[in-house]
């Protein structure tokens, strides 16, 4: 019965003009590529009830951190909950994407990992694809929900794990982000190291990349922003930063000095 219909279908297709078969082979191409992207943007989509949820704990780790800006960190009620917090937001962001599934707090023999987020099928379709940002099939996620930004040593340490781990991608989560994002020279930062450890690699597939996402990025995804948008953007900023970096020491004799062979 189905050779019948494909054998119906092609002698359709014979009996049309060229300009018609032109037409009808355009609509084709442009109906597949819909259905391409429908489905791109249904595995990149939160349900309803995910962003809900997702928009209620970051209320609540807003006004903790409103309630507790003048407080230290040393009140383990404060950390505990705020962590919990955020824990559960990452929970949510990462467990509910329809093309990650997550494992939590993982302990090999001299660590222990918040989370660490693996693509399932769906996702490694995208990824062969091109359509996900990253070569990996897991990455890492660190929570560390302090009342100031995260330092330089939180990011040596979190590269020390993603290395142990043999991936290239990390996320560390915080409210308040990386210390040194403001500053021109930021190198001994956090947003310094960073890119320290992408430039150790000079080959891009080889480069290791730790991504500050705060408090503004998890309220883009409460606004309905794509996740791996917002992942290939933070990406993007380590390398482009990198090279303005490194664009402004030129050598003054550049262009002057000829080499015989």
């Amino acid at each position: 019965m189905s050779e019948d219909i494909f054998k119906n279908i092609f002698n359709l297709i014979n009996s049309l003009s060229e300009e018609q078969q032109d037409a009808f082979t355009k609509e084709f191409i442009n109906q597949k590529l819909k259905d391409k992207k429908d489905t791109y943007n249904m595995l990149v989509t939160y349900d309803t009830r995910t962003i809900e949820t997702i928009k209620t704990l970051t209320d609540n780790l807003i006004k903790e951190h409103a309630n507790k800006k003048d407080k230290p960190d040393s009140s383990e009620d404060s950390t505990t909950e705020k962590g919990k917090l955020l824990e559960d937001i990452a929970q949510n962001i990462f467990n509910s994407f329809p093309i990650f599934y997550i494992f939590s707090n993982i302990k090999n023999s001299s660590n222990e990992i918040d989370l660490v987020v693996n693509l399932n099928e769906d996702g490694k379709i995208l990824q062969s694809d091109g359509l996900i940002p990253f070569k990996d099939k897991f990455f890492l996620v660190e929570c560390k929900n302090y009342n100031n930004t995260v330092s330089v040593t939180w990011v040596g340490k979190f590269y020390s794990l993603i290395n142990s781990v043999h991936t290239h991608l990390g996320i560390l989560l915080s409210y308040h982000g990386f210390s040194g994002k403001s500053q021109c020279k930021g190198w001994n930062s956090a947003s310094g190291l960073s890119k320290k450890i992408a430039l150790s690699e000079k080959n891009l597939d080889d480069r290791i990349y730790i991504l500050d996402f705060n408090i503004e990025h998890i309220q883009k995804i409460c606004n309905g922003e794509n996740l791996l948008y917002l992942i290939e953007d933070e990406i993007k900023k380590i390398d482009l930063d990198v090279n303005l970096d490194l664009s402004q020491y030129t050598h003054e004799n550049i262009g002057k000095i000829q080499i015989e062979e």
